[in-house]
Order: C-alpha cells, then structure tokens, then sequence
C-alpha cells in the first residue's frame, strides 16, 4: 500500500533520505533533461513529479504522524473524513518503476524527428 506526501518546494531528495532514515521505503522517480547554463548544456536528472514523493505504508506501523513532521516534507494527502491516507496501488508504482527503469529523456527529439500528435487540434492533420 503507497500514499503519496506533498513535499516542501525543491525539497523532495531531502524529504526520502529524512524518510529512508526513519524506515519509510519511498520512490522518488526522476527524470533526464539538458538545461542551457552559462552558454553550455549540462544534463541533470529533476523529479518526474515536482513536490510529491510516494512512501511505502506497508513497510512501516500505520503512525502517519511521524510522516507529516520529517524534514522535506509538508504533509501527506489524507482522507480528512477517514483521516487515512489515499493509497495508490502497488501495481500503479511497479507500471511507473518499469516505465521509467532506463531514466526518461525529455531531450530525445531532435530536429527532424516524427512525432504523431493524437489528441488535440492538430490530431486530424
């Protein structure tokens, strides 16, 4: 069972090693891009979901609260008429992990390169 925390802005690799630190597993998923600074590309990995991280609930007792007070984090998305966390299934994180296994390149396309648009104004076309 995984939930999903909303970390603090640019804060979410501090947010997994505080949580790793206290037994949580999480997955943080990354992805590949070339940024242009100072007249040059460099290629960094950025987080595929800016402020949000997924935690392992199945991995740790159900004290929630421990979660919502780690370094990094502001708070994890709960249920406020259950006062559970929303669950996202296993099957959901594994399809993610498969997918981006070899780190997603958003820089792939290069001049000349045939995409197909499906969706949108242009799909017809």
């Amino acid at each position: 069972m995984w939930a999903v925390a909303q970390t603090k802005p640019k804060q979410e690799h501090k947010a997994e090693i505080n949580l790793n630190n206290q037994g949580y597993r999480c997955y943080l998923p990354l992805i590949n891009r070339k940024k242009f600074i100072k007249d040059t590309w460099v290629s960094c990995s950025e987080v595929f979901f800016s402020n949000y991280i997924f935690i392992d609930l199945s991995s740790i007792n159900a004290n929630f609260s421990k979660i919502n007070n780690t370094y990094g984090i502001s708070k994890l998305l709960v249920n406020k008429d259950l006062s559970i966390p929303y669950t996202i299934d296993e099957g959901f994180i594994r399809s993610l992990k498969n997918k981006l296994r070899k780190p997603l390149d958003i820089n792939d396309l290069k001049k000349g390169s045939k995409v197909n648009i499906t969706k949108g104004k242009l799909s017809k076309f």
